[in-house]
């Protein structure tokens, strides 16, 4: 088994030459979309520079954002109507819950997007905690009465786990975008070495 370190640092390199100049569509609709799944992979950066650096606070900050950056992304490209891009041109957001975008996303296709609600549901509180600066990370900050990160090696894996699995979600998700079958293929590689990584 590839050590996890190497793993998420090949990942990213994988990403960056797969995607490195990838033409995706020019229409408003497209452009919002490809630039959330690049978020995705700029945070998915970030975690793994963090998680070297035994950064954990501020790689387990970023999760909730390259969940919800995902998430935004694929709702833009499969759900969103005219207004709802005009409205988030101007920096407004549609009205209602995020588990309501979840809904729409799952409507559309079950089988590729159903997990992503039970994501909401099991990782949230724990996501919020996190981003915000809650109990979970504060509790993170002591190894009996000495100040310093106590994170779980447990928890530093699923942290690289999760922001493993949606940057190689962004990818089949840029491919789709780009109608670009050698991405896709490329894209159906990471996803095996996910597996294989992580099983």
């Amino acid at each position: 088994m590839i050590d996890v370190s190497d793993y998420s640092k090949k990942l990213v390199s994988d990403i960056v030459n797969a995607i490195n100049g990838m033409e995706i569509p020019s229409d408003d609709r497209s452009r919002i979309a490809g630039a959330l799944f690049d978020i995705v992979h700029e945070h998915h950066q970030a975690i793994v520079i963090l998680l070297g650096k035994r950064l954990f606070g501020s790689a387990s900050a970023l999760m909730r954002s390259i969940f919800e950056s995902y998430v935004r992304g694929v709702w833009f490209m499969k759900c969103a109507t005219a207004k709802d891009i005009a409205d988030f041109q101007k920096d407004k957001s549609k009205e209602g819950t995020f588990e309501e975008r979840l809904i729409e996303i799952e409507k559309i296709n079950a089988v590729a997007h159903g997990g992503l609600i039970t994501v909401k549901k099991t990782a949230w509180t724990g996501l919020n905690s996190y981003t915000h600066g809650g109990m979970r990370p504060v509790s993170r900050r002591f190894v009996g009465m000495e100040m310093k990160a106590n994170y779980a090696q447990e928890e530093i894996l699923q942290i690289e786990r999760m922001a493993s699995a949606f940057a190689v979600l962004a990818v089949f998700q840029i491919a789709e975008l780009a109608n670009n079958t050698d991405l896709m293929g490329a894209a159906e590689a990471m996803a095996g070495e996910f597996k294989a990584n992580y099983s």
